[in-house]
């Protein structure tokens, strides 16, 4: 068991720091996961043995029920578990499609390509590529600063819009015109489309080519 809560811990590790842009990405990305796996689930993983080696087998599934109905009610303390209870599942086909489509295309989407996007750590996986993460503030001037080439850029070269969520206490219906004038402002216009996700897919996605990658 602790080979392996290692070996999980390792692999989380690794897929945060393949195809990543710098130490400050890393930094953004692994501060709140990266503590939880690492200090938690060896932990976890050898209380769950013993716990169960005592549990009848009544009990036990009383209980695996039990805490699964608490993570899904959202509370405070099951924020670090919010794979369970928030539905970023629902994000990954459009992801998984855009994906494919980027390593299918390497003439579009190069190998040293630098993709902003909202999931940078699933898109990383996904397309093999390097990944940017999208400022959370939904501001055009910030993206540009994280897209250019000054003290706070990426030379971002390829952006994967959508994905979004409504931010709480923001009425959907006025968030979506609002994300549209974000994208003309950062520049993601129609004739720097490349892809955007087929009709029906929930949390869709585009991505935009701003400027040719590195060779």
């Amino acid at each position: 068991m602790n080979r392996l809560s290692l070996l999980l811990s390792v692999v989380f590790v690794l897929a945060t720091l393949i195809n990543v842009a710098d130490v400050t990405q890393v930094s953004q990305l692994g501060r709140y996961y990266l503590p939880v796996y690492c200090l938690l689930l060896p932990v976890a993983a050898a209380a769950l043995r013993s716990w169960s080696a005592h549990v009848s087998d009544q009990v036990r599934p009383i209980a695996v029920v039990t805490l699964a109905m608490l993570l899904w009610s959202n509370p405070t303390w099951a924020y670090d578990a919010s794979l369970l209870v928030k539905p970023f599942q629902l994000h990954l086909p459009a992801l998984r499609a855009a994906g494919d489509w980027i390593r299918q295309h390497p003439e579009a989407v190069p190998a040293d390509a630098r993709i902003m996007t909202w999931f940078p750590w699933e898109l990383r996986l996904l397309s093999q590529r390097t990944t940017i993460l999208m400022p959370r503030s939904f501001n055009a001037r910030r993206n540009l600063e994280t897209i250019g080439d000054g003290p706070f850029g990426y030379h971002v070269t390829h952006v994967l819009w959508g994905s979004f969520e409504p931010p709480p206490h923001v009425d959907p219906q006025t968030f979506g015109p609002y994300l549209e004038i974000v994208r003309l402002q950062t520049g993601l216009t129609d004739d720097k489309q490349l892809y955007r996700s087929p009709p029906g897919m929930l949390f869709p996605v585009q991505l935009y080519q701003l400027r040719p990658a590195r060779s």
